[in-house]
């Protein structure tokens, strides 16, 4: 495990805005369930939410990194970029949170 494909991380961050809290103290279990059902869903699609595992490429890596860019590997995530936030809207809108 290499970490987490940053299209999901993105898609959490926009839930975190309009279904996080607003202070200290408030209730974040819904966040946690979108969070959950975005991570199962985006599993569900591509088999894995690690980045290395859905792009082949380690990030530490010069010679990787050499290779997304000359393999266009890009492209995939611009797939996997859309999905998430798909997803994401998907949930917010479901929870009334945007329209």
């Amino acid at each position: 495990n290499k970490g987490q494909c940053g299209a999901i991380s993105g898609a959490i961050l926009g839930l975190g805005y309009f279904a996080g809290r607003k202070e200290g103290g408030q209730d974040y279990e819904l966040l946690y369930a979108l969070v959950g059902e975005l991570h199962e869903e985006f599993v569900k699609r591509y088999g894995t939410a690690d980045c290395f595992e859905l792009t082949g490429c380690d990030f530490n890596s010069a010679e990787d990194m050499k290779r997304f860019s000359e393999e266009k590997i890009a492209a995939k995530c611009v797939d996997f970029t859309a999905f998430a936030a798909e997803c994401g809207v998907k949930l917010l809108k479901r929870e009334k949170l945007i329209k």
